[in-house]
């Protein structure tokens, strides 16, 4: 360093600062990239990933809710309108597959294909609940029909035997009345199993309870043998019809009661099926958008770490750069300043070598001068003695 010239000591400690510089910048470069591919993640990739997640969801429960009102309600608006919903969901599971294979995204690719699988079969349970639901409209018509003729072929029998009646009490033929009376009692017993049949068939309806039918087709059995205990005990041919066209009343009323229960609870396996299938579309949409959440999480935490990691770095390399460039700053000064300091401590002193020297030079010159001034006067005495010496 001693043997370098101020220019190079210079150009050397400029050429330090700068290449601390061109550190830090690059580093804080370099960190910057890092962030702003983070942000570009975060913005074009794991957010969209999310807001598809979400609207998978808020239009899968939206169709849920549309689909179990129409189940319990037979609404048709519900299900136009879960219909609507669950085509939103098919748009938004398009919108998760194109972003997808846009940025190469095998999970979602993997959580879509599963959720559109499932999507596809809760639309066919859909399908299978309104065809349920119109079988239901024709097992009810179909129940209360039977049920009317059930009730008027046992009215019709009572009131043809009450009608009867008087004659026997006038003709006072105990044997008939006695006869009647306990068809009467029979048959009555027969409209009381059928309207506890019924009765219970609207309970189950209105409860949404299964039992109230199960307990309804135990009074079957009760009404067969009634039936046929009245047709054993008909001695006329026209007796025994009536009981056989009772005994094809109670038949239908049976079939129709059978028929409805077994559709409904072909209804509910599909209820419940549906809703099974529709908690698998919730659970890969809650999936998808947990991903991305993770990921956004993840990107978040690299991206403070790394504005965390470039701001310690700047500000030490600021506190190294000022500490580097006051310490060339003091030996750049110290080298400037050095050599002038001994430069014009040698002139001083060769400044008053000169004064010295002229000192001694005026005061030899001043006794030159004076010895000058003495040797004049001698030689003017001589001169003046010379003078005299001719005069005389």
């Amino acid at each position: 360093m001693k043997n370098m010239t101020l220019k190079v000591k210079i150009s050397l400690g400029f050429s330090i600062l700068l290449l601390i510089t061109l550190v830090l910048g690059s580093v804080a470069i370099i960190n910057m990239k890092s962030v702003e591919q983070g942000a570009q993640k975060l913005s074009h990739v794991y957010v969209p990933e999310v807001a598809v997640g979400n609207n998978v969801e808020r239009y899968s429960l939206l169709t849920m809710y549309d689909i179990r009102g129409y189940s319990l309600s037979e609404d048709k608006n519900y299900l136009d309108s879960g219909r609507k919903s669950l085509e939103q969901v098919k748009k938004y599971l398009d919108d998760a597959k194109a972003h997808a294979v846009k940025y190469s995204l095998p999970t979602l690719t993997k959580l879509e294909a599963r959720a559109r699988e499932h999507v596809i079969e809760y639309e066919e349970l859909v399908n299978k609940t309104e065809e349920l639901d119109s079988k239901m409209d024709d097992y009810r018509k179909h129940l209360d029909e039977a049920a009317t003729l059930y009730m008027k072929t046992a009215t019709d029998f009572v009131n043809r035997q009450t009608d009867r009646l008087p004659k026997h009490y006038a003709d006072r033929d105990l044997k008939n009345i006695k006869d009647r009376t306990n068809k009467i009692v029979e048959m009555s017993e027969v409209i009381n199993l059928g309207n506890d049949t019924r009765i219970k068939t609207f309970k189950a309806q209105a409860l949404r309870d299964p039992q109230y039918i199960y307990d309804a087709q135990k009074n079957f059995p009760k009404i067969f043998a009634l039936v046929q205990k009245m047709r054993n005990a008909a001695k006329l041919p026209g007796g025994q019809k009536i009981m056989d066209t009772m005994k094809e009343a109670t038949l239908e009323y049976q079939s129709a009661v059978d028929g409805f229960i077994k559709n409904w609870l072909d209804l509910q396996k599909v209820n419940k099926l549906r809703g099974e299938v529709a908690d698998e579309v919730l659970h890969a949409a809650q999936e998808t958008a947990h991903i991305a959440m993770d990921n956004t999480e993840k990107i978040a935490e690299e991206s403070a770490t790394d504005l965390s990691a470039a701001s310690s770095l700047m500000i030490t390399g600021l506190i190294i750069s000022l500490i580097i460039g006051t310490a060339l700053a003091i030996y750049l000064i110290l080298s400037i300043t050095k050599p002038i300091i001994t430069a014009v401590k040698s002139i001083m002193e060769a400044n008053e070598q000169v004064v010295s020297a002229s000192t001694e030079i005026s005061d030899s010159a001043t006794g030159l001068a004076e010895g000058a001034s003495e040797q004049a006067s001698s030689v003017e005495e001589v001169s003046a003695t010379i003078e005299e010496s001719t005069a005389i």
